[in-house]
Order: structure tokens, then sequence, then C-alpha cells
């Protein structure tokens, strides 16, 4: 095995321990690698797995907070999508929200973070911003939000095990890596900002 390649995959491993980000590590493989132009981020970014769960972070090289919590199952006849928040976000309040099957027919859920209301129940037609803020925390709605699909993109393999892929969005750096066919997580670095970033990960 070559010498660089033994030394990326140490660093690989150890990165997180020393204080190195997925930004440092993509800046390694670019200066000692070159991208393959074999790999297809749509193996990433078409995730096509029926049941996932998904955890949303932000933070910077300080500080690193848990926002959300989302799930998606398909495996059933119908599909289900799960989102909790867990601060404000895009003014939407705390809580429990699902699109879910009842009777053959679709709805929204609601419900606070303590339970302490009712839970809302609302057909989808009635409540289409909701619906769409549910699905926009789905995998490949994040993957397009940040341009995955039309973006150019570089990839890397590290090991034969490891994929890397990084590309610029309008006002992004972002960065997916996962083992074999599957992601594990993906980090959006603001331009305007060294170390800001937001971070979905695989549960």
């Amino acid at each position: 095995m070559p010498f660089m390649l033994v030394v990326t995959a140490v660093s690989l491993v150890l990165m997180f321990f020393v204080g190195r980000t997925p930004k440092d590590m993509v800046g390694m493989l670019s200066r000692n690698f070159t991208s393959d132009k074999s790999m297809q981020l749509t193996d990433y970014s078409e995730y096509k797995n029926k049941k996932y769960s998904l955890e949303y972070f932000y933070g910077d090289s300080e500080e690193c907070v848990k926002y959300a919590e989302f799930g998606y199952n398909s495996k059933g006849d119908n599909t289900t999508y799960e989102l909790t928040l867990l601060e404000p976000r895009d003014g939407f309040d705390p809580g429990y929200y699902a699109i879910e099957w009842f009777h053959s027919e679709e709805y929204v859920t609601y419900s606070t973070l303590s339970g302490d209301e009712e839970t809302e129940l609302n057909h989808v037609e009635d409540v289409p911003i909701t619906y769409n803020m549910i699905k926009s925390y789905s995998w490949e709605s994040q993957m397009e939000n940040y341009g995955a699909d039309f973006e150019p993109f570089k990839g890397y393999k590290v090991i034969g095990l490891v994929s890397v892929f990084s590309w610029d969005s309008t006002d992004r750096m972002n960065i997916v890596w996962g083992l074999g066919g599957n992601p594990k997580q993906l980090y959006s670095y603001l331009n305007t900002s060294k170390d800001e970033y937001k971070k979905v990960v695989f549960k």
C-alpha cells in the first residue's frame, strides 16, 4: 500500500482527536490525490434506503448544538415522516411533527415537546407549508438544497472503503462522506465564516 495512502487513512481516523475538521480533511485529500472521475455523487444524494434516521446540528470550532431529529420510513404501505424540532426553526415552534396516514388519508400532526396539549391533526392540503417543511428535512431534500444534484464535485476514495465528496454551492462549501454505498455525514460550511457549519448525521 502506498505510503501516502497509509498516512491519509491514519489522518482521517485521528483528525477529530487532534482538532482536525472535515474541511481540513478535504484540503488534505485535494492536495495529495486526484479526484476519482468514476465516482458519482448521486450514489449518495439519491439514497434509496426505505428507512433511516437523521440528526441535525449547527456549530463552529467551539460548540455543536443538536436542533432536530428526522425519521423516514417507506417500508409499509404508506410513507411516513417524523420530525422533532428541539428549538424554534424558520418560524416553526419546537415540537413533534409528522406526516402520517389514518384511514387511507394523509395527515400532518403536531404536538409540543412537553406533550401537555392535545395533538393537532390536519389534512395535508390544509397545512401545505408545514407539510413541505417536514419533508425538507429528508436526506434527498437536504442534498438537493445544497446543490448536490447539479453542482460540479470532486470525489475521493480512501482505502477502497471511505468515499468523500466535496462541492461548492452559492455561499457554502459542502462535504459528504460515507462507507461503501452508505452516506454517514453531511457538512456544509458558510463561505463567510471560517468555522461555522451545519451538520447532518445518520443515526
